[in-house]
């Protein structure tokens, strides 16, 4: 398959996996403390498992949420508050899902996105989510939330969830707020997180984070509620605020950068150098990019890397007058 097919099967499996993980821990959950009357519980899923396209060493950014009487008590043999018993049973589905096991662990979990990041509570109610990302929410976070999706828990709280991450969207489309939030963030990315290497396509100018936060200023503006960074992109053509032939050249560009993590981080695991994708691997990326035989590899990709840090700039600039 498609280095690009290949990101959607991973995303696909995790869903699999931490719908039965969640299902599981649950139940074992109910059988010490109970249940809590009329609650329902469902995950949001963020970042590359939230927009449907993962690699081989992908972690997981979840937020669970809940939708429950915060005064109520679960019904059972070792009873629990609302807001303990959903802590504890976050903490009880991170631990099922990173234990080591014989063969490894399943996934590395990262919950830093969820309200207050790591000083809020790592379970959140519905309630609580909605007013923090209304009235204290930066406008990262509501980037963020342009690839978030439920993914796993009760369906009727899935639909509520999906609801209401609509109408914050609604809510926070001012294009002024999202142009200086994204200013603002290529400011700092480019000094906490530069780029490592030319094997790191990620981080720095005109690589996958950039292009990506791009796609989710523009979705934002749009009003595009597909968490499909392509799909973000183009929602940008529908008017002539954005230059339809740079929007292409970013999709482009997106895939081409996607399908070169996609491979490396399957054949290399870590950002490594070519030498550690042998003859055989650096031979798959060439026929993938295309390249003539007169060109280098790294060139050509610093080329294209230099060219939307241009466009996503012009963009920027053209914004402000």
């Amino acid at each position: 398959m498609t280095p690009d097919t290949a990101g959607l099967q991973y995303a696909g499996l995790a869903e699999a996996v931490l719908s039965t993980v969640f299902e599981f821990v649950s139940t074992e959950f109910e059988r010490k403390h109970g249940k809590i009357n009329c609650a329902d519980t469902a995950l949001l899923a963020m970042g590359s498992l939230g927009a449907g396209l993962m690699t081989s060493t992908s972690d997981l950014d979840l937020i669970l949420i809940f939708d429950a009487d915060l005064a109520a008590q679960s019904v059972g043999r070792k009873p629990l508050g609302c807001r303990q018993y959903f802590s504890r049973l976050t903490q009880a589905l991170i631990t099922a899902l990173t234990v080591p096991m014989r063969d490894g662990t399943l996934y590395e979990v990262d919950m830093r996105l969820r309200p207050s990041g790591r000083a809020g509570p790592v379970a959140t109610s519905l309630v609580g989510f909605k007013t923090y990302q209304l009235n204290e929410a930066w406008t990262w976070e509501h980037l963020a939330l342009m690839r978030a999706r439920p993914v796993a828990g009760t369906q009727l709280l899935c639909d509520k969830i999906e609801k209401t991450r609509r109408a914050i969207l609604v809510e926070k489309n001012n294009w002024p707020d999202i142009l200086q939030c994204l200013q603002d963030m290529r400011k700092r990315l480019a000094v906490s997180k530069p780029q490592k290497s030319s094997w790191d396509f990620k981080n720095g100018p005109g690589g996958i984070q950039d292009i990506e936060l791009m796609a989710q200023a523009i979705g934002l503006y749009r009003q595009c509620y597909k968490t499909s960074i392509r799909e973000q992109i183009i929602s940008g053509m529908e008017d002539g605020h954005f230059v339809e032939e740079d929007l292409k050249y970013l999709i482009q560009s997106y895939t081409l950068l996607t399908t070169r993590r996609i491979l490396h981080r399957l054949m290399c695991v870590a950002e490594g150098r070519i030498s550690e994708i042998g003859t055989g691997g650096k031979l798959r990326l060439e026929k993938i990019i295309n390249l003539e035989p007169s060109e280098v590899l790294d060139e050509v990709i610093l080329g294209i890397r230099e060219r939307c840090a241009d466009i996503i700039s012009n963009i920027l600039t053209k914004s402000e007058r």
